[in-house]
């Protein structure tokens, strides 16, 4: 055996994902990188890297966060011709699929865009989450969807009140946020222009706009607007909890685009 292959065997052996799932990653991306291409694939480390991430997955209750790492094993495992990891492993992507829909399918409930949001939950479905959240996700989306329902029948009747009343912020509101549930964005914003022309401090209109601007995917200019809206009213836990939405999904980037 070569001293390399025994130092990555011996790395892998000692490796505990509980550590950092990063180190984990890490660790098996250089495993990777050492029997590379597949005409130098090794079993051993192949059979290694398969106890450890599974010894992660159980660990964290999610597959590794990198899906190179899991394409570059089904490559691999299927050059040797084993299917149960091949299988195990394409697994591994759906589920990471089935958590990225999820936590976008989140974001866009929490910014009262449940069309987006249900949408996005049943892409989520599609994929198949994991046994622990799968009910969840199923509340979630019957929830954006009971939204979306009392949009369809409120909206109509919502809009002609705005149009006997047009001074009602109230009734103006009212129509953002079914619009909103409608993923009918530009109107919503139309509206909401209107009324901020003369109330640039409103904060509820304010919310609307970062709201708005989070759903067609701005986060940074989200981020700013519910960033100001936590310094005008501190206790605002609406207002914290969409300015955290807003960094997480520019942390994420493309990830995070529909």
């Amino acid at each position: 055996m070569s001293s390399a292959k025994e130092k990555i065997l011996d790395e892998l052996q000692e490796l505990d994902p509980s550590d950092s799932m990063s180190a984990a990653m890490d660790l098996i991306t250089r495993a990777l990188d050492a029997i590379e291409p597949p005409s130098k694939v090794d079993e051993a480390i192949l059979e290694m890297i398969y106890s450890k991430e599974k010894e992660a997955m159980d660990y964290y209750l999610r597959p590794l966060d990198d899906d190179s790492i899991y394409n570059r094993l089904i490559a691999l495992n299927e050059g040797v011709g084993n299917k149960d990891r091949v299988e195990r492993y394409k697994r591994a992507l759906d589920v990471r699929q089935a958590r990225r829909w999820a936590l976008l399918a989140d974001s866009q409930a929490v910014v009262g865009n449940n069309s987006k949001a249900s949408r996005f939950y049943k892409r989520s479905l599609f994929f198949g989450p994991t046994e622990d959240v799968i009910d969840e996700v199923r509340s979630a989306a019957a929830r954006s969807e009971k939204r979306i329902e009392k949009a369809r029948k409120e909206i109509d009747r919502s809009m002609g009140r705005l149009r006997s009343d047009p001074g009602s912020r109230r009734i103006a509101l009212e129509c953002i946020k079914y619009l909103m549930d409608l993923d009918r964005q530009d109107e919503a914003n139309e509206i909401l222009e209107e009324y901020l022309k003369d109330s640039e401090e409103d904060f509820d209109l304010l919310f609307m706009k970062g709201c708005i601007l989070f759903s067609r995917g701005e986060h940074e200019g989200s981020s700013v607007i519910f960033e100001r809206l936590t310094r005008m009213n501190p206790d605002s836990l609406k207002a914290r909890r969409c300015h955290n939405w807003s960094v997480q999904m520019m942390d994420m980037g493309e990830a995070a685009q529909d």
